[in-house]
């Protein structure tokens, strides 16, 4: 089954121009430039986990990489007790 194509018509002059020097500048074809452009818009993205999710916000935060440093107070705290 052949892949899915797409004509575009009545491009201005200044954006076919555009596409045609900016592929030139990555040595791609027109073509090959419109088909990445519209593959980092509309192509899923894959999904992150969790884990993920939550190290990109605390890298977010310039935090140290060892953690946290702080004081523990360990004054007036009872122990656990277990029955």
């Amino acid at each position: 089954m052949p892949a899915p194509a797409l004509t575009i018509r009545r491009l201005t002059e200044e954006v076919h121009n555009a596409i045609k020097a900016q592929a030139a500048a990555e040595g791609i074809s027109a073509e090959e430039k419109v088909r990445r452009v519209l593959n980092e818009r509309f192509a899923p993205k894959p999904h992150s986990g969790l884990g993920d999710e939550l190290c990109a916000l605390a890298d977010s935060y310039d935090l140290p990489k060892d953690g946290p440093d702080f004081e523990r107070i360990r004054d007036d705290v009872d122990p656990a007790t277990f029955r």
